[in-house]
């Protein structure tokens, strides 16, 4: 009997673990300090973005416990939440989402009654899933309503854990101050392209590389993301650690 609850609490703690030890992984790498080393910024510029990395680091280890237990808490708190919210309860409100609760995707219904989905509005025509005419799915969780408990389980539990956390860490960024970022290799790499980026502003930086394989794709995104407050207007360059990852290449 006690190896079997054994055997159980393992089971249910290992996500829990599991988190833990990608976070410290994504935070401990090397591969973003490897980019500025390697970059063509003044000494000086790199010796302060190594020092901006670090204390990102810092930022991201103290909401570790935060991003760990997001699955175990939304499991408990979401069946509770009101299908017309946007926003968790106060009290939790570092698990929240920096948008909504209800995910950042677009859509629009199609003449035969169907609806099409996309991460980003590509036509006027297009809504948030925050509005209430959406009645579409959700992209990450395909067959889903955005405001459905596994929609938002998968939003906020697995794929943008204490994002809101995260971004309360972040740096105010005004329109003045983003007419002032310095920018240092491709800046086509936000777009996906390989090859590297650095940004600074306010002396925060954004450290971007993506490296293509034959079947993955590496990709680092760790600083601030300085890049969301040029392209989507975000008040604030909230923290990015993603010291190293991997996916599946697209053909």
């Amino acid at each position: 009997m006690v190896s079997i609850l054994f055997i159980i609490s393992i089971i249910i703690l290992l996500p829990f673990f599991l988190l833990v030890i990608l976070g410290l992984i994504s935070n401990f790498t090397s591969e973003p300090y490897k980019v500025i080393d390697d970059s063509n910024l003044p000494e000086s510029e790199k010796t302060k973005a190594v020092h901006c990395l670090l204390n990102v680091r810092k930022k991201a280890l103290s909401g570790l416990l935060y991003d760990a237990t997001a699955p175990y808490v939304m499991l408990l708190v979401l069946p509770f939440v009101k299908r017309e919210a946007d926003k968790l309860p106060s009290l939790f409100s570092n698990w929240d989402n920096e948008v909504s609760l209800n995910g950042d995707g677009w859509g629009k219904q199609l003449a035969d009654g169907t609806w099409v989905t996309v991460r980003e509005p590509g036509d006027p025509d297009c809504i948030p899933y925050t509005h209430p005419d959406y009645n579409g799915d959700a992209y990450y969780c395909k067959g889903r309503h955005p405001r459905s408990f596994m929609a938002r389980y998968v939003w906020l539990g697995w794929r943008n854990r204490a994002s809101k956390l995260a971004f309360d860490q972040g740096v105010e960024l005004t329109k003045v101050d983003l007419q002032q970022v310095k920018t240092w290799g491709d800046v086509e790499v936000d777009k996906g392209k390989e090859g590297w980026l650095i940004r600074e502003v306010k002396g925060i930086y954004e450290v971007y590389q993506i490296t293509n394989g034959s079947k993955f794709v590496k990709r680092t995104r760790y600083g601030y993301k300085i890049g969301n407050s040029i392209n989507y207007g975000a008040e604030k360059a909230m923290l990015s650690t993603v010291g190293i990852s991997y996916k599946k290449r697209k053909k």
